[in-house]
Formats: structure tokens, sequence, C-alpha cells
């Protein structure tokens, strides 16, 4: 799992504003059961958590979104 430092933002991070940086991010959220409009105000964790959702398993698949979308890779980052 990449270090925190390494992400795009922390599992604190209100959902709303992920959503304001990272419109990308959206389809993941609703994935794991979170709307960004009604959990908006929550942060990652707390919102994984009211759902019913590992929050280490969100932050990693935002993670992954966020990085595919600006066109990265693991294997192709330096």
């Amino acid at each position: 799992m990449p270090h925190a430092a390494t992400r795009p933002f922390d599992p604190t991070i209100p959902v709303r504003a992920l959503v304001a940086r990272h419109p990308e991010a959206v389809g993941v959220l609703r994935r794991f059961g979170i709307d960004p409009r009604a959990d908006g105000r929550r942060g990652l964790r707390a919102a994984a958590v009211r759902h019913g959702a590992d929050p280490e398993a969100l932050v990693d698949a935002l993670d992954g979104a966020v990085r595919a979308h600006a066109g990265l890779t693991l294997g192709g980052m330096h």
C-alpha cells in the first residue's frame, strides 16, 4: 500500500472536498455505497464506516482511480 504522504488526499478529507478536487472519484464512492451529496460533510473514513465499507479499501480504490485518471501507473512513476 502506498505511504499516506504519496496519496492525493487523506482518509479524513470530507467527501465533498474530495469530489471537488477529483470528480473522477464519484464512481468509486458510489461503488462503496457512499452518496457524495448525502455524505458530503463526512470524512472518507467516517463515510466508509457508516456504509459498512472498509476505509482502507476505499482509500486504496480512490487512490487508484485518481492515479488512473491522471494517466499514472505505479510502474510508470519515477
